[in-house]
């Protein structure tokens, strides 16, 4: 079977710039180089632009390649003016969004902390954007190892969500690392890792993967950032985040700690922040990915 491409591999590291990988016992680790702010006018015109995407219909229609999924699976209840999971309501705290899939693939909707109830095993297993759902990461990526084929990948992509800065430009009294503290303690609260990247390559190293590789991605928030690709990045990621914040942000402030009016006065305070070109905030993203590899007995090989 051939190496798995990660999904993260669409995001290069900067050039010349770039850390070698550091060996490390049974993979590699490589981590992100500090990223270059752009001291450009043009940077200031860009976050300008989000005023103009944020007026354009982003609705694209499905592909006649999708086909839409069954409505006892989409039949979801309704809280804070979105739409949440109704099996197993509650265990998971963000909207959803699944609308279409393409017709080669079968859709199942379950717990994945739950006891796993399957037929045969994986080539590949792949877990992304968990943070904030998950009680018992350890034991989860054991399960995922128990149920990958011999030879077999699994992939895991995460983030922190404390932001991260390379300048001193992003301090603890902005509403924008208030509210990720805010969050973090939600999250805690409902017992859920609310960052589980920086903890990946530990739990994976915990079983018996071999091959295991480890990256860290710094990920802008904004076009900040002097490299062409990041800038893109950024700007992405800064459109985006705009977009999901109630969502990530109306059940567990509200729901799990109470809150009322008041966090519609810190929503407002954040976006100021997501927009100010002199904050230079970045996501730690994490892809760590490793190999099931079985001694011709069936045991798990030895390094």
């Amino acid at each position: 079977m051939a190496e798995p491409v990660s999904s993260a591999g669409s995001i290069p590291a900067e050039s010349s710039s770039e850390p070698a990988a550091s060996p490390v016992q049974g993979g590699v680790s490589i981590a992100a180089a500090p990223l270059e702010v752009d001291d450009d006018s043009s940077v200031s015109r860009s976050y300008m632009g989000l005023k103009a995407l944020a007026k354009k219909d982003l609705n694209i229609p499905s592909s006649s390649y999708t086909a839409s999924l069954t409505s006892s699976v989409v039949d979801y209840p309704e809280e804070y003016g979105r739409t949440y999971h109704a099996f197993r309501a509650g265990s998971y705290n963000f909207p959803n969004d699944e609308v279409a899939v393409p017709p080669n693939v079968k859709f199942e909707v379950d717990d994945v902390e739950s006891a796993w109830i399957v037929d045969e095993k994986y080539d590949f297993i792949f877990s992304r954007g968990m943070a904030a759902s998950i009680t018992d990461w350890p034991k989860l990526i054991a399960r995922i190892y128990e149920n990958l084929a011999p030879n077999g990948w699994a992939e895991f992509e995460d983030m922190s969500v404390i932001y991260g800065c390379d300048d001193e430009t992003v301090t603890e009294d902005l509403a924008l690392m208030k509210w990720a503290r805010i969050f973090a303690e939600a999250c805690q609260k409902l017992g859920r890792e609310d960052s589980p990247g920086p903890k990946l390559e530990g739990w994976v190293r915990q079983t018996p993967f071999k091959n295991v590789v480890h990256q860290h991605f710094k990920i802008p928030l904004g076009p900040w950032a002097k490299d062409a690709h990041n800038k893109d990045l950024g700007m992405c990621n800064l459109a985006q985040t705009l977009e999901v914040l109630d969502a990530f942000t109306l059940k567990l402030f509200i729901g799990v700690l109470g809150w009322t009016r008041e966090v519609v006065v810190l929503l407002a305070q954040v976006r100021q922040d997501l927009k100010n070109s002199a904050i230079h905030a970045y996501l730690n993203y994490h892809v760590v990915y490793g190999q099931k590899i079985e001694d011709d007995d069936g045991e798990d090989a030895e390094d």
